[in-house]
């Protein structure tokens, strides 16, 4: 099953917290690397977010991304994935997962 984020259209200054994991599900240290969190519309062919994760507990897999204003913002489902770059160039994508973006209470 796909995990899904749900967050508020036009919210914002608001962090998207993960641990990052291999496909066998085991956290892996990120000490050093470039993480992005990319999103896509569903059926889309372009990238709606590309943007770049802080390090939080970087032994422990963690790091966050804050979302800016305009970021977000449109009604909708998207898939979602942070690709890690090492620093000696390996590259881990973790496994999808969506973001469901919803209609703010009137």
């Amino acid at each position: 099953m796909v995990e899904v984020i749900e967050v508020v259209e036009n919210d914002e200054l608001y962090d998207l917290e993960f641990t990052v994991k291999d496909y066998a599900g085991v956290v892996v240290d990120i000490t050093g690397a470039t993480i992005l969190l990319k999103v896509a519309g569903i059926g889309g062919t372009s990238l709606e977010l590309d943007g770049s994760c802080d390090l939080v507990v970087p032994a422990s897999g963690t790091c966050k991304y804050t979302v800016q204003n305009g970021e977000l913002a449109t009604v909708a489902l998207y898939h979602a994935a942070l690709e890690v770059t090492f620093s000696g160039g390996k590259i881990l994508t973790t496994k999808r997962f969506d973001i469901n973006v919803v209609k703010d209470l009137p």
